[in-house]
């Protein structure tokens, strides 16, 4: 359900008009994209610089598309919150994970994927206080890496704060059956954290949505 694309080094082809070159996060540029099928075939070398932002080279100029107003074209289904160019749903039922993945998906969203770790705290601080949020990543095996629902291309999960630093998963709780990550709102930022824990306990979530266009 994620919209994906390669962008390390590689020259992306897309039927758009004019973009000035400039720095914008990589899911806003996807999304305006994305959005606008008008215009001529714009070519953007897209690089992956600090930060996790993406800079945007013109290869073929024509009429400029402003940021702001295709940003007040962006609306979110009933109920989800906008935050920069995605929407988000706090889920306030207790559910366990495979129930939270499947009520996202039931709602044409997935669950909370950050790209970044400012998207990470944008959006976890809507979650509940003094409870658990499942955060999506899941570590199913001894040897394989945690995924964050199976989506690849997310930020780093060592970034997050985990309960045990420097993070690993034995040291959070992983075991062949906590294989599910939650984040447990203290009420106080700096002690927050994530941990792993049995995928069958009942928690939070939070769905994630693209936004739809209006003309």
């Amino acid at each position: 359900m994620l919209t994906t694309f390669p962008y390390n080094g590689t020259l992306i082809k897309y039927r758009k008009s004019f973009i000035e070159r400039m720095m914008i996060p990589k899911t806003v540029l996807l999304r305006m994209l994305s959005s606008y099928t008008n215009g001529s075939h714009l070519r953007l070398l897209l690089r992956h610089p600090p930060q996790n932002r993406v800079a945007a080279t013109v290869a073929q100029v024509h009429e400029p598309i402003h940021l702001r107003p295709l940003l007040k074209k962006l609306q979110c289904p009933a109920g989800f919150k906008r935050i920069e160019t995605s929407c988000y749903y706090i889920v306030k039922e207790l559910m366990e994970f495979d129930q939270a993945a499947s009520n996202c998906d039931g709602m044409d969203a997935h669950m909370f994927v950050p790209q970044d770790i400012n998207e990470w705290h944008e959006v976890i601080a809507l979650a509940p206080s003094y409870a658990w949020t499942w955060t999506g990543i899941v570590k199913k095996g001894f040897s394989q890496d945690p995924e964050w629902n199976g989506v690849a291309n997310s930020m780093d999960i060592s970034t997050l704060p985990w309960l045990v630093k420097p993070y690993t998963p034995f040291g959070n709780g992983w075991t062949e059956l906590s294989q599910c990550a939650a984040y447990y709102n203290t009420g106080t930022e700096s002690l927050n954290y994530v941990y792993y824990y049995l995928c069958g306990l009942s928690f939070y979530s939070i769905c994630e949505a693209n936004p739809n266009t209006t003309d």
